[in-house]
């Protein structure tokens, strides 16, 4: 009663319902609200506002509570004494009525710690206390017809609460009177308000002062990242035919979540009245999981309640219009110093219009890595088949590319496209978001694209996805045609004549073949091999042509290649240079460390998956080597703690995880070093998780309940922990073996397995949060692991097999 939320006068609770079409897509998000009303009559509506935040997946929504009377609100202010010793008992116990607490802190709720919400910040409660105590008096003149007394908290991790001495509430704290060093068994968050319990208020409540008295426990004294509280007491008619509501679940994690109390938007106060708003997609992401809500105000200053939410699942936008026809066609953001400036003033990035209809550009825009508004641009509509390109720097993009271009160019972007990569979003203020990506220049990505001349084109079977998230993968990139890329046009997608199709690198045996993959025979004119971006005529290949289905090797002693392949791994350019605008590099491959005496070829011959095999030069490639493979990758379990990546030896023989330069490893988005002497028997398979099998039994037996049917030994079966974390969008995963140098502790690493995994397709999509692994489906040696094809949805089985 000490508050406007708890005056009776307040105008009514807002109801609100959707109008968005079923699945929520994210531009069609439109809600609609009850009609203001207000207890001091018609003509008093002053202003209202809504509220959009984002939620955990599966958050329960509970329903609206009956109105009743705040006898206590949050947001108030309490007595709090610090843990750093016991409370006082003497003379008068501390949740007693009578206890004196002038001597105790004050300050307003929420109070603790680790939290942007937190009113009452305990800076220095980690590491020196794990609880705290909470004070609050209040009066009352009739506690018989109150009826029902709700309580609920927010709070993090354990709470015990009494009113006037007596415990009416406990939610994940231990049984019994708790020390000042006591600390929970698990942990709980709970950023939004939860009941944790419905008492008689008859039995708790006195006329005149009483008392709610709690004790907050944090999980752990220094490896808690926050400890907060806030309580809320509601007085509620009773109603015999009513159930108690259930108190609040307890949600037990270990990574950070979402909660109501973050919102992701609020609208401004809107001071006249319209019974619907639509939320910009632009402030939504499909897949994830929101609420909106609705209040109003009077023209007594009087703020109703907040309305029930309507939680939905965001869904990816309806194909119309800006979404189904607008894409990224080229984006060339390291262009390289090809006329002798800095390369950097010619990136670009274009778009297309794929439609039949006239696009307005007026809200859309580039964000994240370069910020362009087309609102106040030079091209604010994009016709049927158009283009329109953003570019770095004006003038020197059309001194490159041509004045003929000047009408296509709608300005130039804020900021730059990273040489080693970047996100870039394409949104549509009202649409949502149009394509999202981070590009890079690792392993997976076109390399010629990364300040060779060339720039990234989407594949065309990649092109209607973007919304979906198709260009995150780097596999559904190319490389432009030719140098310099085709802004402005489409690109031309020209088939591979002759390629690389075997070398051998390191140890003064140098040596690359090419292969010519077509059905006649291809003039060598003009054509250049080169281990430098830089520098791509290092050699003018010595051969007037190539016969169809030959192959041609040139040896770094017999031929004068010009340049050694380092055994460490480098890159391979092999080029066609008349000196017109179809200059190109014809194909490309970077590799890391090579074992001696193993080659990396193509398999089959011509083909895009390079394997270790036996040296071929001049002929055919062979069957790859046999080798340990990754068979297993859950990236994106249901349970964000469950990932874990299996390892199969496909052989007959025992393969021991090590060699003369020390142990195997996993690299890439994880890391994790075998520990000496850990081998795989013929048909073997090992488990590598994020956590310690042979220390951390709770994790140990959380994972075998979830996946296995038998017991994982440790150390034998299953091995940990790796460092890092698996993405759930996609990242590099690889099995190396370590090679001897010079450096003992900095040693060469060779891959023996690799995958480049995505959650987009033509990856299978099942793996992506949905419950199933990611599976090989082919172990043999002539199956790539960056193959898309070889790999499927399936039913997790680590260590077992399938």
């Amino acid at each position: 009663m000490a508050s406007k939320a708890s005056d009776a006068a307040v105008p009514a609770t807002p109801i609100v319902t959707s109008l968005a079409v079923e699945g929520f897509p994210v531009n069609t998000l439109t809600f609609q609200t009850s009609p203001f009303g207000d207890p001091q009559g018609a003509n008093t509506f002053a202003a209202m506002k809504w509220r959009l935040a984002e939620v955990e997946p599966g958050a329960v929504v509970t329903a609206p509570r009956p109105e009743g009377t705040i006898l206590l609100a949050d947001q108030s202010r309490w007595k709090y004494f610090k843990g750093t010793q016991e409370p006082p008992t003497s003379p008068v116990d501390w949740r007693d009525t009578r206890f004196d607490d002038a001597a105790w802190l004050s300050g307003t709720t929420p109070i603790g710690y680790g939290e942007t919400f937190i009113a009452t910040n305990l800076g220095d409660m980690r590491g020196r206390y794990s609880t705290f105590y909470v004070r609050k008096e209040f009066n009352l003149t009739d506690p018989e017809t109150l009826g029902r007394l709700r309580i609920e908290a927010m709070f993090d991790d354990g709470i015990k609460v009494w009113i006037n001495g007596s415990l009416a509430a406990s939610n994940n704290a231990p049984a019994g009177d708790l020390p000042h060093t006591a600390t929970t068994n698990n942990r709980s968050e709970n950023h939004s308000f939860t009941s944790i319990a419905t008492i008689d208020a008859s039995q708790y409540l006195v006329t005149g002062t009483n008392v709610v008295a709690a004790q907050l426990v944090n999980q752990s004294l220094g490896d808690s990242s926050d400890c907060f509280f806030d309580i809320r007491l509601t007085a509620e008619p009773e109603d015999p035919t009513a159930e108690p509501p259930a108190a609040g679940p307890v949600n037990y994690t270990r990574k950070p979540r979402k909660y109501e109390i973050d919102a992701i938007w609020e609208s401004e106060e809107l001071t006249e009245f319209s019974d619907n708003i639509t939320i910009p997609a632009a402030l939504v992401r499909p897949g994830r999981t929101y609420r909106v809500r609705c209040r109003m105000a009077d023209t007594s200053g009087r703020w109703s309640h907040w309305s029930a939410p309507i939680q939905f699942v965001a869904g990816e936008p309806l194909a119309v219009g800006i979404v189904a026809d607008l894409r990224i066609t080229e984006v060339m953001y390291n262009p390289g110093d090809g006329l002798g400036d800095d390369g950097d003033e010619y990136e670009f990035i274009e778009l297309k219009n794929i439609g039949d209809e006239t696009l307005d550009l007026s809200t859309v825009s580039l964000v994240d890595g370069v910020a362009f508004d087309f609102a106040d641009s030079d091209v604010t509509v994009l016709g049927p088949g158009q283009f329109v390109l953003v570019v770095r720097n004006r003038d020197a993009f059309l001194a490159r590319y041509g004045a003929t271009l000047a009408d296509l160019v709608a300005g130039e972007y804020d900021g730059r496209l990273g040489n080693a990569g970047e996100t870039v979003r394409l949104d549509d203020f009202w649409n949502g978001t149009i394509a999202e990506f981070v590009y890079g220049d690792s392993r997976g990505w076109p390399l010629t694209a990364d300040g060779a001349g060339h720039s990234l084109v989407p594949l065309a079977s990649a092109m209607l996805q973007q919304p979906a998230g198709s260009l995150r993968y780097g596999g559904n990139w190319r490389a432009s045609a030719y140098l310099g890329g085709s802004p402005g046009a489409d690109d031309p997608d020209l088939e591979a004549m002759v390629v690389i199709n075997e070398f051998l690198a390191g140890g003064g045996g140098d040596w690359i073949e090419l292969y010519n993959a077509t059905d006649g025979a291809v003039d060598l004119t003009d054509y250049y091999l080169s281990d430098d971006a830089d520098d791509l005529t290092k050699w003018a290949v010595a051969a007037p042509a190539i016969a169809a289905g030959d192959f041609l090797t040139f040896e770094e002693s017999g031929d004068d290649l010009g340049f050694g392949l380092s055994r460490s791994g480098e890159q391979l350019f092999l080029s066609h240079l008349p000196g017109t605008a179809e200059d190109r590099i014809v194909d490309s491959v970077r590799f890391k460390a090579q074992e001696e005496g193993v080659s990396l070829g193509r398999y089959p011959d011509g083909e895009p998956w390079w394997l270790r095999a036996e040296p071929t030069p001049d002929a055919a490639n062979v069957t790859p080597l046999a080798d340990v493979v990754i068979d297993e990758v859950m990236y994106h379990p249901v349970d964000a703690n469950d990932e874990y990546i299996e390892l199969f030896n496909p052989t007959d023989t025992a393969i021991e995880l090590a060699g003369p330069a020390g142990p195997w490893r996993l690299n890439g988005g994880i890391e994790y070093s075998f520990a000496p002497g850990q081998s795989l028997e013929p048909g073997g398979r090992l488990v590598v998780v994020d956590f310690s099998p042979l220390a951390d039994f709770d994790r140990l037996g959380e994972f075998v309940l979830s996946y296995a049917d038998e017991l994982l030994i440790p150390g034998v079966d299953i091995v940990g922990p790796w460092q890092g974390s698996l993405n759930s969008a996609g990242e590099r995963l690889a099995l190396e073996k370590p090679l001897a140098t010079d450096d003992p502790n900095d040693p060469d690493w060779a891959i023996v397995d690799e995958v480049i995994y995505s959650d987009v397709a033509p990856w299978p999509t099942g793996p992506d949060g949905q419950g199933e692994v990611l599976q090989r489906q082919s172990v043999e040696p002539a199956g790539s692991g960056n193959d898309p094809a070889n790999w499927q949805g399936a039913t997790p089985s680590p260590a077992y097999g399938w």
